[in-house]
């Protein structure tokens, strides 16, 4: 029984509601699938969210059904991407790039897409760690529903680089706040009045940069971007936050989910695993019908 499952609430169709409706029902929207370079052209739904597409893709396509397949907005002029959360509807997302755009969805089976929900620990800060270290799953339940998955933000600083206003790069003590990301003007300072707002979370996505070094000019490859989710932003000018390692750059990439996401995160997953069990006994049943009218023959 895995931590979370007690409080998951499968709330999807909640969250189609929520969204503005869309002119056109469906769009005709190329796919780059994950073997090599095929591409396959899809009509998608106003409602479909990226989970039901990499579904129907992998039912239409016999690919292995499992709950590690994802969709990847790639933004091209912007060398980032980022993995679409499974509740996000791909229209909303599609019709954000504007007209001619170069971008692409990519179909792509991440084998630690749940590793934050699987192995919450590789992720804990030194004090979280210490609570959790010996304690059963229960208890652990307890700890993350406390600092992950609860009204603030998980605990969650350090430095980072960042790219400032001129264009170049700092390094900065920063502290996730559930309100958005902030760095200290006075050393290691969490006082209000020494807090500076880098950026909120709201109606802006999370990108992982592409060729950070060359492309971004950032100090290391371990960088993350920050985009309006509406409206075009250069890549110049795109906010971004750099790391010294590939491990704290992923823990504050996953600390900046669950602020923005929350309990949607672990939703998402109970709501995947469902579907994929319930089409795993789908296909077997099929397939079990059919070798009995074989048999019959």
């Amino acid at each position: 029984k895995q931590w979370y499952q007690r409080r998951v609430r499968v709330s999807r169709q909640n969250t189609l509601d929520n969204f503005t409706l869309l002119p056109s029902p469906s769009e005709n929207i190329k796919i780059h699938m994950s073997n090599g370079n095929l591409i396959k052209t899809v009509r998608v739904e106003r409602s479909q969210t990226a989970w039901d597409l990499c579904l129907s893709l992998v039912l239409k396509n016999d690919l292995p059904i499992d709950g590690n397949w994802t969709l990847v907005e790639q933004l091209v002029n912007n060398s980032c991407e980022r993995t679409l959360e499974d509740h996000e509807t791909v229209i909303k997302i599609y019709k954000s790039w504007g007209s001619n755009s170069e971008n692409k969805l990519n179909l792509v089976n991440n084998r630690k897409k749940w590793q934050f929900l699987e192995t919450p620990e590789m992720f804990f800060s030194g004090s979280v760690l210490d609570r959790v270290r010996g304690r059963t799953r229960d208890e652990i339940e307890e700890v993350l529903t406390e600092e992950y998955f609860s009204e603030k933000a998980p605990p969650v600083e350090g430095y980072l680089h960042f790219k400032d206003q001129k264009h170049n790069w700092s390094r900065k003590y920063f502290i996730l706040r559930s309100s958005g990301l902030y760095y200290s003007t006075k050393g290691k300072s969490r006082a209000p009045q020494d807090l500076a707002c880098f950026t909120t979370l709201q109606d802006v996505n999370i990108f992982f940069c592409v060729n950070a070094k060359i492309d971004h000019r950032a100090p290391s490859e371990h960088a993350l971007s920050f985009k309006p989710s509406s409206g075009n932003v250069t890549l110049k000018d795109m906010k971004c936050i750099a790391a010294d390692t590939e491990d704290d750059i992923m823990r504050w990439y996953h600390a900046l989910r669950v602020v923005k996401f929350g309990d949607k995160i672990p939703e998402n997953r109970a709501s995947v695993l469902l579907e994929v069990t319930q089409e795993i006994e789908r296909v077997h049943e099929q397939k079990k019908q059919a070798r009995e009218a074989a048999i019959k023959k």
